[in-house]
C-alpha cells in the first residue's frame, strides 16, 4: 500500500470579512475582564468570573480583545487564527502605523522568528514606559501594568475603530402636577349643576389641602427650582404653605428649604413664589397648601382654582406666570409641550340664602322661609333687574326715627295732644271748621 505524503499542518485563517466595529472603549473593557486569568499556551479564551479556568497567550489575548475576525465571548474558545508573526509581518484585519500616533486599544509587537510577543497599549509614554495590557507568561498570568517598550516592537492598529456614540445630554426633566384632598366623609362632586360634574365642590369656610409636586425624572440636577402659586380671590385663601420632599424616605418629610423662604408661612397672599432649591434624579418635592373656601361662587366663577407653575430652572426654564409664554432650553422640558403648569378646579357652595340662587346646590331655591319676615327680610321686593325672582336687601340694624321738630314740640307744650294729635292735625281742623262756617253763611 502507498504512502500517503507528509501533509504539512496549517492554521485555517478565515476570508477577509468585514470584522465587526468596536469602539477603544470596549476593546480595553474585554482587556481588563482578562485580568488575574492564567497565561496557556495557544489559549485564546477566559472566564471573568472563574480566574482559574483556561486562558490565553499574548496573541490570543489581542485576538479576542479585538474581536476579530468575528465578535465572541470571552469563554469561547475560538481557533487561534493569528501569531505575533502574522501581527507583525501582515495586514488582514489591521493598519501599520507610527508609534508617535499610538492611541488606547493598539497594538505593539515585535517577532524574531523565534521568538515574540503582543500587547495592548494603554497610555503612557509611546517610546518607554508604557501602561499596557498582557499575557505576560505562565508565571504572571495576564495583568495589567507599567512595561518599558523599546524600540523592536512596532505599532499596529484594528480596522473597523469606530468612536463612540456622544453621550446622550444629561439634563432635569421636570413636571408639575396639583391635586386637592377629599374632605372626610363629604362627596367630591356632590353638585353637578350646569358644568360642574367633575370639579371638586365644598362649602364657604371649609378648608382643605392641595398638593403641588414638582419632580424631577431626568438625568441632571435640576438647581434653583422656582414655582409660582396663585389661588383664586375671593372665592378662595390660601391660608398657609409647607415644603416637604420624598428623597431618601419612603414617604414625604419636612424638607430644608421650608425654612428658607422669605414669603410668611401663614395667609401668604393671592399670588406667591417659592424657591425649593435644588431638585436631585428621582426626587419629588410637594407644596402642602392648606386652603379656605370663602365666598359662593357658582354663577359668579368659572370654578375657581389653585394654580401653580415652574417660574425657573436654572439654565434650562423660565416662566414669568401661569399664563405666560415660557423659555425651553433646547425643548428638554416635554410637559404640556413644555408648558410646565397645573390647576385644580373647585365649586364653592353656601348655606341657602335670599338670592334667587341654589346656594346648597339641593335642587331648590330660597327654600326653607329664607326670604320671609319671619327671617328677617322684608317680603315686599321689588322685581331683580335681570329678570330672576325679586332680590331683597340684606336686613340692616334698626335705625330709630327722626325726633318731631323743635317747633312741634313747642306748639304741644311737650305733650301728647288727644289721640296722637300733632300740629299738622291742628291746622287741618281749622281748615274744616272754617269750612263748615263759610257753608253756613252763603
Amino acid at each position: 500500500m502507498r504512502r500517503l505524503p507528509l501533509m504539512l499542518l496549517v492554521l485555517s485563517i478565515p476570508a477577509h470579512a468585514a470584522i465587526p466595529t468596536i469602539t477603544r472603549d470596549q476593546i480595553i473593557s474585554i482587556a481588563k475582564s482578562g485580568v488575574g486569568c492564567p497565561y496557556v499556551w495557544g489559549g485564546t479564551c477566559w472566564d471573568p468570573a472563574n480566574k482559574k479556568w483556561k486562558g490565553a497567550d499574548c496573541s490570543g489575548y489581542v485576538t479576542k480583545c479585538w474581536q476579530i475576525p468575528t465578535a465572541t465571548k470571552t469563554t469561547d474558545c475560538v481557533s487561534h487564527y493569528y501569531t505575533t508573526y502574522t501581527f507583525l509581518n501582515s495586514t488582514t484585519h489591521w493598519t501599520k502605523i507610527s508609534r508617535n500616533d499610538l492611541l488606547k486599544g493598539d497594538a505593539l509587537v515585535y517577532n524574531t522568528g523565534s521568538a515574540g510577543h503582543v500587547i495592548l497599549y494603554y497610555s503612557g509614554d509611546k517610546w518607554g514606559n508604557a501602561q499596557v495590557y498582557e499575557a505576560r507568561g505562565t508565571a504572571y498570568g495576564i495583568i495589567y501594568r507599567t512595561k518599558y517598550v523599546d524600540s523592536s516592537y512596532a505599532a499596529r492598529r484594528r480596522n473597523s475603530i469606530v468612536n463612540p456614540p456622544p453621550p446622550a445630554p444629561t439634563y432635569p426633566l421636570m413636571t408639575i402636577t396639583s391635586s386637592i384632598e377629599t374632605i372626610s366623609g363629604q362627596d367630591r362632586d356632590f353638585c353637578k349643576v350646569g358644568d360642574s360634574s367633575g370639579i371638586f365642590d365644598w362649602t364657604a369656610g371649609q378648608t382643605t389641602l392641595a398638593h403641588v409636586d414638582v419632580k424631577n425624572s431626568g438625568s441632571a440636577v435640576a438647581k434653583n427650582v422656582k414655582v409660582g402659586l396663585w389661588s383664586e380671590e375671593p372665592y378662595l385663601t390660601t391660608l398657609k404653605w409647607t415644603i416637604y420632599t420624598d428623597w431618601n424616605s419612603t414617604g414625604f418629610v419636612l424638607n430644608d428649604t421650608d425654612g428658607l423662604q422669605s414669603v410668611s408661612h401663614d395667609n401668604p397672599g393671592q399670588s406667591f413664589t417659592l424657591n425649593l432649591g435644588s431638585i436631585s434624579v428621582g426626587e419629588t418635592k410637594r407644596i402642602k397648601l392648606e386652603i379656605q373656601a370663602a365666598v359662593f361662587s357658582i354663577g359668579a366663577a368659572d370654578h375657581p382654582d389653585v394654580r401653580a407653575w415652574i417660574s425657573s430652572v436654572d439654565g434650562y426654564y423660565t416662566k414669568a406666570s401661569f399664563s405666560s409664554s415660557f423659555t425651553n432650553v433646547s425643548s428638554y422640558q416635554t410637559q404640556n409641550g413644555g408648558d410646565l403648569r397645573s390647576y385644580s378646579q373647585t365649586d364653592v357652595l353656601a348655606g341657602e340664602t335670599c338670592d334667587g340662587k341654589d346656594n346648597d346646590c339641593d335642587g331648590q331655591i330660597d327654600e326653607d322661609d329664607v326670604c320671609s319676615a319671619d327671617a328677617g327680610v322684608d317680603t315686599g321686593r321689588a322685581a331683580d333687574t335681570d329678570g330672576g325672582p325679586a332680590i331683597d336687601p340684606l336686613p340692616g340694624p334698626y335705625v330709630p326715627s327722626s325726633p318731631a321738630s323743635p317747633t312741634a314740640d313747642a306748639l304741644s307744650g311737650g305733650c301728647s295732644m288727644g289721640h296722637g294729635t300733632t300740629s299738622s292735625g291742628m291746622l287741618t281742623l281749622v281748615v274744616l271748621l272754617l269750612l263748615g262756617w263759610r257753608s253756613r253763611h252763603r
